[in-house]
């Protein structure tokens, strides 16, 4: 008896033992670490994935509306008149004609801007390309009773605003990415064609880069509108009033010019613009001088080099503008600008009256 239950007690302590093995097992695989995922981690991940791949809808892009203004096609043909019935815009390769309604132009008018345009950028070594430094302005309030709204909005091409001639005294003018003309400009055997070459040459010039002053924008518009007027046999009859030759009326005294150059740029550039123009006076004979002296790309570097300046918006840069024609020329630049003026800009004015007898003067 005592065996069999030594026997019974036995196989109850093997069996007890046998069942509680696995659960121990159990219990220390559930809180050890392990890198294999489970069954709900691998579904979520998998889920999770899906999500972080799956590319959001692009939105749609607003179009742009169409031009309310017509645009229209010129012939080229220099005999043809058109008369602008209502505003219209002709879209050229590097710039847009905005033509407000009782307009007469030539159908030639682009063809005569594209030669321009590419003229004044040979002369120069300057391209009408370049945006980098245009901004937008309320032209089309201000000019257009707020038509041509959906034109040119990036600002990749120039803006040409063409308006029937007032009578009323008022001047054409360019701004940074825009000109303001006349339609009587627009004609090549007109009286005002020449303001039509000096309108681009500031458009030009204000694309390369940051304004410079009075001085230097008008003399460059004004001596490269000269230059241009020669080769296509015009006669520039503007250029007149700042010729010092004989007897010809000299508006300019250039005594302070000669005796400080740098004090008379100062105080010529920062004085408001009058009838005596003595901005368009000193530029002209500045940028004469320079194209002269320095070569045809010193107005290319001084647009340059004006990029890396910084400028004040209130109040006068004139020392930075001296700056930036020193960094491009000399520093002697003035003081050689005042030892040729006297000689120099008789000279070039000899050549001018020369050149205009052949028109009567």
């Amino acid at each position: 008896m005592k065996k069999l239950i030594s026997i019974l007690m036995t196989c109850i302590f093997l069996i007890s033992m046998a069942g509680c093995s696995p659960k121990n097992s159990a219990e220390k695989e559930t809180t050890e670490p392990t890198n294999e995922p489970t069954s709900e981690q691998t579904e979520k991940a998998e889920e999770t994935t899906t999500t972080e791949t799956t590319p959001s809808p692009s939105p749609t892009p607003t179009p742009t509306p169409e031009p309310l203004e017509p645009r229209i096609e010129l012939s080229g043909d220099s005999d043809e008149i058109v008369t602008i019935t209502e505003n219209s815009y002709y879209e050229g390769d590097t710039y847009i004609i905005y033509f407000m309604a009782g307009c007469e132009v030539p159908a030639d008018c682009a063809v005569n801007i594209d030669e321009i345009i590419k003229d004044l950028e040979d002369f120069y070594g300057l391209s009408f390309d370049r945006n980098d430094y245009v901004t937008d302005s309320d032209w089309r309030e201000y000019y257009c009773d707020g038509a041509f709204q959906n034109i040119n909005t990036d600002l990749t091409k120039g803006d040409i605003i063409v308006i029937p001639d007032p009578g009323d005294g008022s001047i054409e003018w360019a701004d940074n990415n825009e000109i303001m003309l006349f339609d009587c400009d627009l004609y090549r055997d007109g009286d005002f064609y020449d303001s039509m070459i000096h309108e681009l040459a500031h458009l030009l010039r204000q694309k390369q880069g940051p304004y410079i002053g009075t001085i230097l924008e008008e003399g460059i518009a004004v001596y490269a509108t000269d230059q241009l007027c020669r080769g296509y046999n015009y006669p520039n009859w503007d250029l007149i009033q700042y010729i010092d030759y004989d007897n010809y009326l000299i508006a300019y005294d250039i005594a302070g010019l000669v005796a400080d150059p740098e004090a008379e740029f100062i105080s010529i550039n920062d004085e408001p613009r009058d009838s005596d123009q003595f901005q368009y006076q000193y530029g002209v004979r500045l940028v004469a001088f320079l194209m002269e002296e320095y070569g045809p790309d010193v107005i290319a570097k001084i647009s340059e080099n004006a990029a890396s300046h910084t400028f004040t918006e209130f109040g006068t840069n004139d020392e930075v503008f001296i700056q930036i024609i020193k960094e491009s020329t000399s520093d002697d630049v003035f003081e050689r600008f005042a030892d040729w003026v006297p000689n120099g800009w008789y000279k070039y004015s000899a050549e001018y009256v020369d050149y205009m007898g052949r028109f009567g003067l």
